[in-house]
């Protein structure tokens, strides 16, 4: 799934996913929090539109949830031949599935299990985008139509350029869909585009609330080995009992104690990329049973340091 995020509006979400699509037919369906109802609209949608081969959820918002998720786009997204069916939209449909899914969002955050079938994009334009006279035209509008056939022919020259070099792939990208980084990475590679998915450590973070939570914990107390009770206080302190503590374990620092528990035992020996205000953080969760202090041996948690490095200032002067 393509997930396109941004920090404002009209920052060109759309713009990155025609471009991705190219000349394959779009077709388009805003967002239900209800997956019930995000199922109908696509199923209808697909019906009317059975040549569509990019399927895009548009403006996805965060209402009532805490962050963006479907059940139903999961299955869809990795289902070989999905079955579509939903009440008012008649009788089932399987087909063959050749769809890209993408989703559009200012500030939204989507679930872990998105986040893992997604290829994250970041949008974060400065000052007002509507002041803004682009050199090359509206880009949407004029320079993607105008230039679609050289981008293609572009795109074709780099999977030729690739097939000719015997089809490499590369092995250092790290994605839960492992075939298609390889693949990707390898055509990238061939074409002298390095680092392909480097940013996505970070972006897993930012987009998925619960990581984006342990991180700014990890980065507010790291390298200290602490209780699960000491950890809680200090979600508590920093305003994150909302996004680390479920529900159920709201309201007593019992019940936050056992929640932030589930939550870091859940997340050992994953890494989490952080910036602050001063420096960019690489942490990794860790959990031990041992003697930290004379008497009988603990459960504690850390966030261990791989790696910092400052953000260096703009220049000039106040």
């Amino acid at each position: 799934m393509i997930l396109v995020t941004a920090t404002k509006s009209h920052a060109g979400k759309d713009t990155i996913i025609q471009f991705a699509a190219g000349g394959t037919p779009m077709t388009a369906v805003s967002y239900q929090e209800t997956d019930w109802a995000l199922e109908r609209e696509i199923t209808g949608n697909l019906k009317h539109n059975p040549e569509a081969g990019v399927m895009v959820v548009e403006n996805a918002r965060l209402g009532k949830r805490r962050m963006i998720a479907s059940g139903f786009l999961e299955r869809f997204i990795t289902d070989p031949e999905p079955t579509l069916f939903s009440t008012g939209s008649g009788g089932p449909v399987r087909r063959k599935n050749n769809l890209a899914v993408a989703i559009s969002t200012n500030f939204g955050t989507v679930s872990e299990d998105l986040m893992n079938r997604s290829l994250p994009i970041h949008l974060a334009p400065t000052g007002n985008v509507a002041d803004r006279q682009s050199p090359i035209g509206n880009p949407k509008l004029e320079f993607l139509p105008r230039n679609r056939d050289r981008i293609e022919a572009e795109l074709r020259g780099m999977i030729e350029r690739w097939k000719q070099a015997g089809q490499p792939t590369d092995s250092t990208v790290r994605h839960p869909f492992t075939r298609w980084a390889a693949v990707v990475g390898g055509i990238l590679a061939v074409n002298e585009f390095k680092d392909f998915l480097a940013n996505y450590g970070m972006r897993r973070t930012q987009d998925d609330p619960v990581r984006r939570g342990l991180g700014v914990l990890g980065a507010a107390r790291s390298a200290s080995w602490l209780r699960t009770s000491k950890w809680a206080e200090w979600v508590e302190s920093i305003g994150l009992v909302k996004t680390l503590i479920p529900e159920a374990d709201r309201g007593s620092p019992e019940g936050h104690t056992r929640g932030i528990g589930v939550v870091l035992s859940a997340h050992v020996d994953e890494t989490f990329d952080v910036e602050t205000e001063d420096e960019r953080l690489s942490l990794k969760l860790e959990k031990a049973r041992r003697r930290f202090d004379a008497g009988n041996p603990t459960t504690r948690y850390r966030f261990s340091v791989l790696s910092r490095e400052p953000i260096p200032a703009d220049g000039g002067e106040e």
